[in-house]
């Protein structure tokens, strides 16, 4: 069984960067950030749509079919747009920790389409939920 190793980046900047940086970069802070996001973009969705195989069906599209359709767009503008608006590829950006020049969005900014995702669903998903239950 192999044992995993620290990352020796990680060690270097544990003496060389303040606390609040070694924080907000860290990676194990990054993925229950996404997660914590699209689950909260689950919940709205769910909200809005009321019925669980709308709300799972709704929830596989917004992820998956802009990375689908991307590759099949033949202007570049368009594709490296639709990378940019796209929750999954945008949220995800923030994991990236080399070649952050290649990505369609940069790895905060990523996470803030995400999180403008989520809250807009919240949101809606709430003001709805206030109408109709209400």
């Amino acid at each position: 069984m192999a044992v995993p190793t620290p990352d020796p980046l990680t060690l270097a900047n544990l003496k060389m960067r303040p606390l609040p940086y070694m924080i907000f970069m860290s990676r194990w802070l990054q993925l229950p950030l996404y997660l914590g996001l699209i689950a909260l973009l689950s919940l709205g969705v769910g909200m809005i749509v009321r019925h669980t195989a709308a709300a799972l069906s709704t929830m596989l599209a917004m992820l998956f079919v802009p990375l689908m359709i991307a590759p099949l767009l033949t202007n570049e503008h368009w594709r490296e747009w639709g990378l940019k608006v796209s929750p999954m590829t945008a949220g995800l950006a923030v994991q990236a920790t080399k070649g952050l020049d290649s990505l369609p969005i940069g790895p905060w900014p990523g996470l803030g389409v995400l999180a403008a995702y989520s809250g807009a669903a919240c949101v809606l998903g709430a003001a709805l939920f206030a109408l109709r239950d209400a």
